[in-house]
């Protein structure tokens, strides 16, 4: 899976930012008397979120973001609404 983000520019401690994704998977399964099966596969990704920071220097920040990913494997089509939260810091200058 690749992810792009882009951040918007605000004046203040929070930053919202969207995000995207495609991947792809290529599987061959074998057991040994069973015989073996192959199959291929895609996701997308789309979501969005924002970063809250706060502390004298602004270098850590509350996350919190929601996204929804769509796969097809084995003739199916599954999509996945996930909420995540975390935390995060800035390495280095401003």
């Amino acid at each position: 899976m690749v992810n792009g983000v882009y951040n918007f520019k605000t004046p203040k401690e929070i930053v919202p930012y969207v995000l995207a994704g495609v991947g792809f998977a290529d599987t061959e399964v074998q057991a040994s008397g069973l015989g073996s099966t192959s199959d291929n596969g895609t996701a997308y990704q789309i979501g969005g979120g924002s970063r809250f920071f706060f502390g004298k220097e602004k270098k850590a920040a509350f996350r919190v973001d929601l996204s929804r990913i769509t796969e097809n494997t084995f003739d199916e089509t599954s999509t996945h609404t996930n909420i995540s939260a975390g935390f995060t810091w800035k390495l280095g200058g401003k």
